[in-house]
């Protein structure tokens, strides 16, 4: 493709050349007349040459025009364009110039033969560099798109290599926030580690208190296992002894005291060493009988006594129905007066409690007088404190 430069330098050689030629036929015509006939016919011949000088500059203007519409195609193809444009429109005044000047010294122009002769010769040589510029043009044309196909190429090697970078980038990406993901799961990991190794340190103190605490015990209770060895062979002894004079008021003989596991005893008192049948009165052997509880619980001096009220499953009779109307208000004022009994004994009030049951906790089943009157009876249960409970629990594991 021709550039805009190359085509404007080509459209001024064009009009130089007319215009030299059309001097170059003037001359000619001169040189063959010698007379003043030949000199009116150069006159005839510069008016015929005005002539076709504005008939070539009808035909330039035409060109110029077709030139001008060119350039407004050209226009929006390359910015180049414009300049091509301007300098026609420039030359095109210039050649307007070179016609009125013409036009206005048509007379000089015999005198100014032999500068246009030298200005053509000028211009041919003008015009042998500028084909020769333009040639050179050309090959720097070709040289600069053979250098565009390699920047083109390079181009699309570094649009390739670009995406393979990003492709690169993107994956990277990815395995940065696999990594930080695993590293967040690890520090979470990591920490609760660390709460679990305070925590088993905290029970790894703890427990090493306890034992401590619990060697201390060990001591303590190596101390105060023969004290309660010794208090038990008296409590026992007392037991024994309290139970063998409860025998001596029975006509046949009878376990009235029992020893439970959890360290309470169990003292039964018949009712007929107590009261009279529907009676809550004390009989004088019941008086002695609770003496010898007293004497007994004075061996005891730590506990707790709760005395029960049994009675059977027999109705009470009318004529004591104003007095207990049912069997547990009976059974209640039964073990109000043993509770009282104990404490004109010495018992302190404080370590007792009376409750009536009625008929609800049976020990056989009453299918006649005997088996009756074994569930009438009143129950003191020692319960100990617990302190001598946790000794008795040790002694036995």
């Amino acid at each position: 493709m021709i550039t805009a430069k190359v085509f404007a330098i080509l459209m001024t050689l064009l009009a130089l050349i007319l215009g030299g030629l059309s001097g170059y036929q003037y001359f000619q015509s001169t040189e063959r007349d010698e007379t003043v006939a030949a000199l009116r016919g150069d006159v005839a011949d510069l008016t015929r040459s005005n002539r076709d000088l504005e008939n070539e500059l009808t035909r330039v203007r035409s060109e110029r025009d077709q030139l001008a519409a060119q350039a407004e195609d050209l226009e929006s193809d390359h910015s180049a364009a414009a300049d091509t444009a301007a300098e026609l429109n420039a030359r095109l005044t210039e050649i307007t110039a070179e016609r009125d000047d013409l036009d206005s010294s048509l007379i000089e122009m015999t005198t100014a033969r032999d500068e246009l002769r030298a200005e053509l010769r000028q211009q041919q040589e003008e015009t042998a560099e500028l084909a020769a510029e333009l040639a050179a043009a050309q090959d720097a044309l070709a040289t600069a798109e053979s250098e565009r196909d390699d920047v083109v190429a390079e181009r699309d090697t570094l649009q390739d290599e670009l995406a393979a970078a990003q492709s690169e980038r993107d994956d990277l990406a990815a395995e940065r926030d696999s990594l930080q993901d695993e590293l967040a799961n690890a520090q979470s990991e990591r920490d609760d580690a660390i709460t679990e190794r305070d925590s088993l340190q905290d029970e790894l103190a703890a427990g090493q208190t306890e034992l401590e605490r619990t060697r201390a015990q060990l001591s303590g209770r190596e101390e105060t296992m023969e004290e309660l060895e010794t208090r038990l062979e008296r409590e026992q002894s007392a037991l024994d002894e309290l139970q063998g004079r409860l025998n001596l008021a029975e006509v046949e003989r009878q376990q009235l005291i029992e020893q439970r596991q959890d360290g309470q005893t169990l003292i039964q008192l018949p009712e007929r060493i107590l009261f009279g049948t529907g009676s809550a009165g004390l009989s004088d052997d019941a008086v002695d009988a609770l003496r010898e509880v007293a004497l007994a619980v004075e061996s005891f001096p730590d506990y707790t006594l709760s005395v029960i009220g049994h009675s059977d499953s027999r109705a009470i009779g009318p004529t004591l129905q104003s007095v207990y109307p049912t069997n547990w208000e009976l059974s209640a004022a039964r073990a109000s007066a043993t509770v009282r009994a104990l404490a004109d004994l010495g018992i302190s009030e404080d370590r007792m409690k009376a409750t009536g049951v009625a008929a609800t906790q049976p020990l056989v089943e009453e299918v006649d007088d005997a088996s009756r009157q074994q569930n009438r009876r009143i129950e003191i249960i020692l319960e100990p404190p617990l302190q001598v409970q946790n000794l008795q629990e040790a002694s036995r594991q």
